[in-house]
């Protein structure tokens, strides 16, 4: 199963000259990835922006484990961090580290932003297994009548999936129950509803079809009910295979 993303994002660079300038990009409490590429501390670590001056940013020590990473000084770091309007990323190195009287991470002043504009929820193509059901929405997840059927995804994002053709007929505005794994976490209990159905043909325009001669279709599917940590779960994957896009440039 790889992910590969959507033509739809532009990127566009912004000088840094002071912290105003920055605050633009950048505003205390951001959940930020750092990524260290390099030597020792190699790896992906989450953290969260503190006080902002003009000489450092104050980061929370990442931990792994319940034990604090105290990434070196002078070590080179890609920030990476979600906002409503796209993807930021900038390089930084440590300034300091301290342990005491709590564990913060000073990070020097970036001298550019890299923005990656995209659309609300940027796909990534996935194929991988789906189960789901006909949901009842008058009745409970635990009490619903409809049994699982398998199918399987073309891309995935945040607000919903593409389907590949499924032996079910599916129809516009019906409500569905899902079930499927995507990076090792398992997602359950979410509802999609129908949005598109198209039938699917070859190169040549024509319609493709299974043996007994029924039409085979994909489906567009709009999450109507996700839990926030699911749909977060679902934007970091998409931002990893933006991330690793990025680095094919």
């Amino acid at each position: 199963m790889a992910g590969e993303q959507q033509p739809n994002t532009s990127t566009t660079y912004f000088e840094v000259t002071n912290l105003a300038s920055l605050e633009k990009y950048l505003s205390k409490g951001q959940v930020v990835e750092i990524e260290v590429k390099l030597g020792l501390f190699a790896g992906q670590y989450k953290s969260r922006v503190g006080i902002m001056s003009d000489k450092y940013l104050s980061m929370s020590v990442p931990s792994i484990a319940g034990k604090h990473v105290h990434i070196w000084e002078k070590t080179v770091c890609h920030l990476n961090y979600m906002r409503s309007d796209g993807m930021y990323t900038f390089i930084a190195h440590v300034v300091k580290s301290e342990i005491y009287p709590k564990p913060i991470l000073y990070l020097s002043i970036p001298e550019k932003v890299e923005k990656i504009q995209r659309r609300r929820y940027v796909r990534v193509d996935v194929k991988m297994p789906v189960r789901m059901r006909l949901f009842k929405e008058d009745t409970s997840y635990e009490d619903q009548p409809e049994p699982f059927f398998d199918a399987s995804t073309v891309n995935v994002s945040a607000g919903g999936l593409r389907l590949d053709s499924t032996k079910h007929k599916l129809e516009l505005g019906e409500v569905y129950e899902f079930e499927f794994t995507l990076d090792n976490y398992k997602y359950q209990n979410i509802l999609g509803e129908i949005v598109r159905a198209a039938e699917m043909k070859n190169p040549q325009g024509n319609l493709l079809t299974y043996p007994d001669g029924t039409t085979m279709y994909n489906y567009g599917i709009n999450f109507i009910q996700i839990h926030r940590v699911q749909k977060e779960k679902i934007i970091s994957y998409v931002f990893k295979c933006e991330r690793e896009m990025i680095a094919k440039r």
